[in-house]
């Protein structure tokens, strides 16, 4: 174990050794300094001395680690050449959304989507955990500082099968590469929710979210928190849904000119 990692694993000693490092970096010349080697090792000697004095156990081989014995420690940088890419996978239901949609007309095409879908507004939903109630609890610590989630969850009452064409709902009447659309038909029908959220109950291992594009009873496979400067981009290109996006916009202006008329 290096010297750098035993800081962490050893805060009593570390509390003393950092503070000897900084003394055998001015003390000693500028060339001895730059050598982390010796630092590391001048630390070391100074910890144990100190470890003595104190009637603790000195553990000298934690702070003598060297350069090269850390660079053996490193994995290998082709070690992905030591396995093979699985080509089926079992995943772990982690939570069940409890969503007022039974079934699929009325049920929102996208979460942010409220025109003819059930009550005509965002409706109240919420994930809730299954497994290790501890494990789960702890695993919703921190969620609450953020504003959306990403939910991916299993479609699993999609049992039709999968075309590599299909006609969107909306747009121009020409079919599209499912890879290109959002249908839920699709060679694994996983989806991908990004939900408001509303307010999280660790106890109940709950996230209860507002506006959801998910059935009753949908098994959920990951959460992950919504991170505006790794997850939007505004500009990006959106093929069909744009030319979708800017009809609706024309759309709802032309509907505000004629009610102010």
């Amino acid at each position: 174990m290096s010297g750098v990692r035993a800081a962490f694993c050893a805060p009593s000693l570390f509390a003393r050794g950092k503070h000897s490092v900084r003394r055998h970096a001015s003390a000693r010349p500028a060339r001895w300094a730059s050598d982390s080697r010796c630092a590391v090792e001048s630390s070391a000697g100074d910890a144990t001395r100190h470890a003595a004095s104190e009637g603790e156990r000195p553990d000298v081989h934690r702070y003598s680690a060297s350069k090269a014995d850390r660079l053996r420690a490193r994995p290998l940088q082709a070690y992905t050449e030591q396995f093979i890419t699985p080509v089926a996978v079992s995943l772990d239901v982690i939570g069940v959304v409890r969503s007022p949609y039974k079934e699929r007309f009325g049920t929102p095409r996208q979460a942010v989507v409220t025109e003819q879908t059930l009550h005509g507004c965002a409706q109240p939903a919420y994930i809730e955990l299954c497994g290790d109630p501890a494990r789960m609890g702890l695993a919703l610590r921190g969620l609450e500082r953020f504003e959306l989630c990403w939910v991916v969850s299993y479609m699993h009452l999609n049992q039709q099968g999968w075309n590599p064409l299909v006609q969107p709902p909306r747009g121009p009447r020409q079919k599209q590469g499912v890879f290109a659309t959002r249908s839920p038909h699709r060679p694994n029908p996983i989806a991908l929710s990004a939900l408001r959220i509303s307010r999280i109950d660790a106890d109940a291992r709950q996230i209860h979210v507002l506006g959801i594009d998910l059935l009753d009873g949908t098994p959920v496979l990951d959460i992950k928190p919504y991170v505006p400067y790794s997850d939007a981009f505004p500009s990006a290109a959106a093929g069909t849904s744009l030319i979708l996006h800017s009809s609706a916009l024309h759309v709802l202006q032309r509907k505000r000119e004629m009610e102010r008329c």
